[in-house]
């Protein structure tokens, strides 16, 4: 399945502006645009299911595409956004990169592994559409304070997601690149997660406090 990577801003309830900031008045559009692209990954992610023993995990994440499909519909208009080249350069390349894989063949691998990783991925992206709501965007925003499920375990739980995901989709190929193309997906998420802290931090009372509190971005006691 041909998955792409969104993001998990929250926001604040009143806009604080600042420098590389933008408000955003007019996101009936876009919220329907993203709304109309999580909703036809999930019927792709349907249509393409086995129905065998081991595929709850895809079954998983097309609820949580069609969660996150429902909460971007129904956003209310960002606060505070990064417009700026830089931030916008990260986002789309982080989301379009997971494409790659469909330029290389697979190769022979335990499927078991791979399922597993897909498994974990697919509960994490749920339990995370299902804090979130709507407070899911794409470009480093502030919206709302989200510390509930498994954002008490870490600040980007969503993120960490899409890596288990996307592993899951690289591991069957088992080619140096597809490993060096998923490190730089880290790379960009983690530099994405420190573009949406600095948004989150300027415009969000509390914030700092919550991360003071949860010290990892990704991964407890690592990353």
């Amino acid at each position: 399945m041909a998955r792409v990577t969104f993001g998990d801003s929250k926001s604040p309830e009143a806009d604080r502006g600042g420098g590389g900031l933008a408000r955003d008045a007019g996101a009936v559009l876009p919220n329907a645009l993203l709304s109309l692209w999580l909703a036809a990954d999930g019927v792709h992610t349907l249509t393409g299911l086995e129905w065998r023993a081991d595929s709850a995990p895809e079954l998983a994440l097309a609820l949580a595409l069609f969660a996150l499909a429902g909460f971007s519909a129904l956003r209310s208009p960002t606060h505070a956004v990064r417009t700026d080249a830089y931030a916008i350069v990260i986002t789309t390349v982080s989301v379009l990169l997971p494409l790659a894989h469909m330029l290389l063949a697979p190769s022979e691998v335990p499927r078991e592994a791979a399922v597993s990783l897909r498994a974990a991925g697919a509960v994490g992206l749920l339990g995370s559409a299902l804090c979130l709501r709507d407070s899911f965007a794409v470009l480093p925003a502030a919206r709302r304070l989200v510390t509930r499920g498994p954002y008490a375990w870490v600040r980007h739980p969503m993120y960490a997601s899409y890596l288990l995901l996307d592993l899951s989709y690289w591991f069957p190929f088992g080619h140096t690149a597809s490993w060096l193309v998923w490190t730089l997906e880290l790379v960009l998420l983690v530099e994405r997660a420190r573009l949406e802290e600095g948004v989150l931090r300027a415009n969000l009372p509390g914030y700092a406090a919550y991360m003071a509190r949860v010290r990892f971005r990704l991964i407890p006691r690592i990353l």
